[in-house]
């Protein structure tokens, strides 16, 4: 069964919208355990300015997670380049 790559592009996004849902769930039952101290830090990756916020102790968690977006987004660019997708006529 071959799966179109708009089908597959819309079932990542609803993947996406999942894990974000998963992880909010979490963190709100993680904050409900500790006493309502929550710490947390994250990383943003606007173009190619990156973005670091949170906690100073958990910066170095956040800077691994945006390494690994930009390395996500730099095989995301050169897939198809490797695989030979580009300049293939549709439905071939």
């Amino acid at each position: 069964m071959m799966v179109d790559l708009a089908e597959l592009g819309i079932m990542l996004i609803f993947l996406g919208f999942a894990v974000v849902f998963v992880a909010v769930v979490l963190m709100m039952v993680a904050a409900l355990r500790s006493g309502g101290e929550v710490r947390g830090g994250g990383a943003v990756l606007v173009g190619p300015f990156p973005i670091l916020f949170g906690d100073r102790e958990l910066m170095r968690y956040s800077l691994a997670l945006l390494l690994i977006m930009v390395a996500l987004v730099v095989i995301m660019f050169l897939l198809p380049l490797v695989i030979g997708w580009y300049g293939v006529p549709a439905g071939v």
